[in-house]
């Protein structure tokens, strides 16, 4: 009997050979790792996205809710309430303001008393003080260092370069002085750039032959809610910022913007600068009509003391900004302070309570610091010195 012939060996599929793992052990892993990712990516989303929403929302309509303690203004976009009294505000730290709009109870009259060496202190929160009482503010604070000191504080929180320079032509033309510190920070330059400030309108600048020319005046009362609120979310979610960030590295471009973030940051400068500049020269001018020293003031935000903190943001607009100002100043001739060198000095374990946690602006700790480095740099400046260098100025005049 024949044995049945035996059948031709089959050669395995490609994806079967031997020596090569199937297609389906490769792509199984990938697709595993992938849908790990994406649940991963979005878990942290939806909870960094909920936390930063809520808050956002909550200050919305704490905004919202009448319990401003700031009023609309045609020309600024908003100011602060006059003859405020909020003694509980700040977990009690307290808030006033005179009739004028300044902070503190004292009435500012228009001549500077006998005896006394009277100091304008415009800028933003920073020369505010936010979140500090009355007397912690480091304007206030400056009187500590000597008590022939009359301090006028007009910082106003969110403004920008541009609303601190309007602010002070408006509001301190009847006031007699002899230093006005202009004081700023990083963020300051930025918000020249801009119609509004967390969906508030505010006016803004253009160049017209090297003279500045205000536009957006009167500012509007309010922008339509939903441009307020997109606007507020859109500054204060912080995963809309990590999105686009994501998205950014996946697709490695964006359509119709430059590539990179400082790229953007220089084309920002290149358009914003002359209209600074300019707003310097304007202050420089007024003060010296006045017979008042201007010195102009860098504060440096918790970033620019050490920016491998843990909870510190890289500051692009520092780093943009900081080298620009010190070289338009040297080439100005103006006088200048920056306070950041001072800072970095401090030792690690005191400068990080310089700052509130999650805040950022200057603790009560930091506003004293900023007092004392301050009127230590006001000391050497010329116009300042003769000022402050007098026989009153030792025992009997400072603490």
């Amino acid at each position: 009997m024949n044995s049945p012939t035996p059948a031709e060996p089959k050669e395995p599929p490609a994806h079967t050979r031997p020596g090569r793992k199937p297609v389906g052990s490769v792509v199984a892993p990938v697709k595993r790792a992938a849908l790990f990712m994406t649940i991963t990516v979005s878990v942290f989303l939806l909870v960094e996205g909920c936390s930063s929403t809520l808050l956002a929302l909550r200050e919305w309509t704490q905004r919202s809710s009448g319990s401003t303690i700031r009023h609309y203004d045609p020309l600024l976009g908003w100011v602060t309430d006059t003859s405020l009294s909020r003694p509980q505000l700040w977990n009690g730290s307290g808030l006033h303001t005179n009739s004028q709009g300044f902070r503190g109870r004292s009435e500012i009259a228009d001549r500077i008393p006998a005896g006394r060496i009277r100091i304008l202190c415009s800028g933003d929160s920073f020369a505010f003080g936010e979140q500090v009482g009355d007397d912690e503010a480091w304007c206030q604070l400056l009187t500590r260092q000597d008590q022939r000191l009359e301090t006028v504080n007009f910082g106003l929180s969110g403004y920008g370069i541009d609303q601190a320079y309007l602010r002070y032509v408006r509001d301190t033309a009847p006031l007699d002085y002899d230093i006005h510190l202009f004081t700023f920070i990083s963020a300051d330059f930025t918000r020249v750039g801009k119609r509004d400030h967390h969906g508030y309108a505010k006016p803004y600048f253009k160049l017209e032959d090297d003279t500045l020319v205000v536009e957006g005046v009167p500012v509007p009362r309010a922008l339509p809610k939903l441009t307020r609120f997109s606007t507020w979310m859109s500054q204060h979610v912080r995963s809309l910022e990590l999105g686009s960030r994501i998205a950014r590295r996946i697709t490695g471009t964006i359509s119709s913007q430059p590539a990179s973030r400082s790229e953007r940051m220089e084309l920002e400068r290149e358009r914003i600068a002359p209209l600074t500049k300019q707003v310097f020269r304007q202050v420089q001018q007024l003060n010296e009509e006045k017979n008042s020293v201007a010195v102009f003031v860098y504060l440096p935000l918790e970033q620019e003391f050490d920016e491998t903190l843990p909870w510190a943001d890289s500051c692009e607009a520092c780093e943009t900004w900081r080298p620009w100002v010190g070289a338009v100043m040297d080439s100005l001739g103006y006088n200048f302070i920056d306070l950041t060198p001072a800072l970095r000095q401090v030792p690690w374990d005191e400068a990080i309570g310089f700052f509130i946690p999650g805040d950022g602006h200057y603790s009560a700790a930091g506003n004293a610091w900023v007092a004392e480095t301050l009127y230590d740099h006001l000391r050497s400046v010329p116009g300042v010195a003769s000022l402050l260098e007098s026989p009153e100025d030792s025992a009997d005049g400072a603490n």
